[in-house]
């Protein structure tokens, strides 16, 4: 199927719920302009399948329902300061994704899907933000998303990338904080987070630069720390890192 080609008013009227014909039957697009909301309710769930879109941005917005992308090309998604239920990308290839400073996000998901560069930042209300297997990120930075006072989630933050070249996760806070790969020929920083339950699984930094720093958990009582299938671990692990952690396993 060739896809339809639309114009940005057109694509705004799919965000705003007002295309009638989407809602009931999506069809496959491609974007000719760049699209800016700001201040807008996105009242439906919305899936785009092998569509293409040049520059999608929104500013302050909320998202009623989900928003999910399959197979897409898209050159730039910025979600900034805004209220998200779940977004979710698989088989996408992506220039730039930013979500920023959102009101509450409940998920944010990358499967399978291909991004140049990716910022997951001052997110402090979420419960899941999963980098997942199959997907190649040059390079991303997770950094200052979770508060301890602030977000009732019992959130993860989950990293198993396929591949990557950088990486940053610092100064996180999440329930749980799970890490399934160090790359290879890749730079991973992870400093200054706080998570109850930490998972580092199938990680080995033979090949690549690891820096990791200052973990901790903020109810002790409850905390564990898992080291599964990852032996080069401990070498980039500060021993006083674990000693906070009342349960500590390997295997």
């Amino acid at each position: 199927m060739i896809n339809r080609e639309i114009n940005g008013k057109s694509i705004k009227k799919i965000f705003k719920g007002k295309d009638l014909e989407f809602r009931i039957a999506p069809y496959q697009l491609k974007a000719l302009d760049h699209v800016s909301l700001s201040e807008e309710h996105i009242p439906n769930s919305l899936t785009f399948t092998n569509c293409s879109f040049r520059n999608l941005e929104f500013y302050k917005s909320r998202f009623s329902g989900n928003l999910t992308f399959e197979g897409c090309q898209i050159d730039k998604l910025v979600i900034k300061k805004s209220q998200l239920s779940s977004l979710c990308l698989e088989y996408c290839v992506i220039n730039e994704l930013v979500i920023k400073g959102a009101e509450e996000m409940h998920e944010f998901v990358l499967n399978e899907s291909k991004c140049n560069k990716l910022t997951i930042k001052d997110n402090l209300i979420f419960k899941l933000i999963r980098i997942g297997c199959g997907s190649e990120v040059v390079k991303g930075k997770i950094v200052q998303n979770g508060h301890i006072t602030k977000n009732s989630f019992d959130s993860e933050i989950f990293f198993c990338p396929e591949s990557f070249e950088q990486m940053t996760i610092n100064d996180n806070c999440a329930e749980t904080f799970e890490v399934g790969t160090f790359g290879e020929f890749a730079n991973l920083k992870i400093e200054r987070n706080k998570a109850n339950a930490v998972v580092f699984s199938n990680c080995n930094p033979d090949r690549s630069f690891v820096y990791i720093d200052q973990i901790q958990p903020f109810k002790k009582e409850q905390s564990s720390f898992r080291i599964v299938n990852s032996m080069e671990v401990q070498k980039v692990l500060a021993s006083k890192d674990i000693s906070q952690y009342k349960v500590v396993k390997e295997n």
